[in-house]
């Protein structure tokens, strides 16, 4: 793998993540908010690694350590911070894949196939609304209970681009308009017990070697 290729991957989803996460603390904090709440997407890849993915795999860990430890100094401010890590996902990018493929993919998952956008955003969701008020620094999997390691291929999500995925489609919805919310390339946030749900497409951003 070329050095740009690794930058620039680490620039999108580790950097990136830091600088949106920053920001979003500090207007809450300046705001004067009693309560709040941050959520990174990370991903199961920053857990359990693999082949042909090691930009993707170290940014996609960062997040993880970013998330902990911003949830110890943010806690003091009632900020709550949390890292959901999504499995294998049907996208677009998937549908391209052969169907040979994503059943033998399908095959590894306990729960016996791939998971939906909705199902990552019902979890971003949670985790940005009251009911989840005493969960902080948690990394949460959505994998259907993740795929034996080893099963992940890198030919299997070669992108076109060495860069990140375009800005989400969809946008968020507020169900309290008076609460702050902020979503940008894979944080979510809110405040003054906000709930967010968004349902949209959830794209990979790696960037891979071919076999």
């Amino acid at each position: 793998m070329e050095e740009e290729h690794f930058d620039k991957v680490v620039q999108v989803n580790l950097k990136g993540t830091f600088l949106v996460t920053q920001a979003v603390a500090a207007a809450m904090v300046a705001s004067g908010v009693s309560k709040g709440s941050i959520v990174t997407v990370g991903s199961i890849v920053g857990k359990v690694g693999n082949i042909g993915q090691v930009n993707y795999s170290a940014s996609k860990a960062g997040v993880q350590g970013l998330t902990r430890t911003a949830a110890k100094e943010l806690s003091r401010y009632g900020i709550r911070c949390n890292c959901v890590m999504p499995g294998f996902i049907s996208t677009p990018m998937t549908d391209k894949v052969p169907e040979k493929v994503i059943s033998k993919m399908t095959s590894l998952v306990p729960l016996g196939r791939m998971g939906e956008p909705a199902e990552v955003a019902d979890v971003c969701s949670f985790l940005a609304s009251d009911d989840s008020r005493y969960i902080t620094g948690a990394s949460i999997e959505v994998t259907g209970f993740r795929v034996r390691e080893g099963v992940l291929r890198s030919s299997l999500f070669t992108t076109p681009s060495p860069t990140s995925s375009p800005p989400p489609a969809g946008g968020a919805r507020s169900a309290n308009p008076k609460g702050h919310v902020t979503v940008c390339d894979g944080v979510w946030a809110c405040s003054r017990g906000t709930t967010v749900r968004r349902r949209e497409r959830y794209q990979s951003t790696e960037n891979v070697s071919k076999e």
